[in-house]
């Protein structure tokens, strides 16, 4: 079950920031945050705990994404 949220929190976040990469082409955008928070929001949504955006941090140990995975 976590597994396809995974991934489909992965696929609309690339997309999302591919999309805000494109709309703003000087600046250099960090398509990892968006995939890293799509991922956490579709798996948080998908299982109503908080617990999975907890997990989904500590499986990136990047602290420069904490205030918007949680």
């Amino acid at each position: 079950v976590v597994f396809p949220l995974f991934s489909m929190g992965a696929y609309m976040g690339r997309l999302a920031g591919e999309l805000v990469q494109l709309m703003v082409p000087d600046r250099e955008i960090m398509v990892s945050g968006y995939v890293l928070v799509g991922v956490a929001a579709v798996c948080t949504g998908g299982t109503h705990t908080l617990s999975s955006a907890v997990i989904v941090f500590e499986i990136s140990q990047n602290m420069t994404y904490l205030i918007p995975v949680l």
